[in-house]
């Protein structure tokens, strides 16, 4: 999974548009923009987890599903730096 971290960001910046609730520009939804209750709702969250296991090979604990994990594009992007 040889994707560098703004690809990944996009990528997770691209499921989020698709699955979530966000209604303005792309450019608009940054790194750092709330996503759990505002964007994405737990079920979101739960197919997030399945993108990051099959596209980024990575394995998600019961654990790992802290809210900061997830709390917005870039938590998500680091939680995945770190468990590469």
């Amino acid at each position: 999974m040889g994707m560098d971290r703004e690809a990944v960001a996009e990528r997770i910046r691209d499921f989020v548009i698709e699955t979530g609730d966000w209604p303005k520009p792309r450019e608009a939804l940054t790194l750092d923009v709330p996503l759990l209750n505002h964007v994405i709702d737990s079920i979101g969250v739960i197919s997030l987890v399945s993108l990051i296991e099959s596209e980024f090979g990575v394995t998600v604990d019961d654990n790992d599903l802290a809210p900061a994990n997830f709390a917005t594009i870039g938590s998500v992007v680091a939680f995945v730096e770190r468990r590469r």
